[in-house]
């Protein structure tokens, strides 16, 4: 199913859980609002909402930051304040947050996907990006992304 996140097509309170997985950074600037009310919207009361998004200040080392941008068909994302704000305004508690995406991960993703060196390797590629994932549990130096769950609350109806 193909569908706009600020118009979902389905009736209010239906899931028990939502992700949205780097998704307020490719909507248009002003929409963030409109997609984690949407989201709200179609959680039932007690559903958690999921999401991963980059930090504003994010940036992968040895590039034009705008050129990534370009090629992700993306945006800067939104300070950590504002996600938070914006999760609370419709009704949304973080239960969990935590960061990661730390200078060696994005180190490793600009050498071998985004400069794609070496051209050739893809198993060895994926086997060290596993690894260093694996590393940066224990140890992640300056994240720059957030994982974040909230709870929405029950509605009148549902309580």
């Amino acid at each position: 199913m193909r569908a706009s996140a600020t118009a979902l097509p389905y009736r209010d309170g239906v899931f028990d859980a939502v992700l949205l997985l780097d998704v307020l950074c490719s909507v248009p600037e002003g929409h963030e609002d409109a997609v984690l009310h949407e989201a709200a919207r179609v959680l039932r009361g007690g559903g958690h909402l999921i999401l991963t998004e980059l930090d504003r200040d994010f940036a992968l080392p040895f590039v034009d930051q705008r050129l990534v941008y370009r090629a992700w068909q993306s945006k800067p994302a939104l300070q950590y304040e504002d996600l938070v704000r914006l999760i609370m305004s419709g009704g949304g508690r973080i239960c969990e947050h935590h960061r990661f995406y730390g200078l060696l991960s994005r180190f490793v993703y600009t050498v071998f996907y985004y400069l794609n060196v070496p051209a050739r390797g893809t198993r060895i590629k994926r086997l060290l990006w596993r690894a260093t994932i694996m590393l940066e549990r224990v140890c992640c130096l300056w994240p720059q992304a957030h994982l974040v769950i909230a709870r929405y609350r029950p509605s009148v109806s549902e309580s």
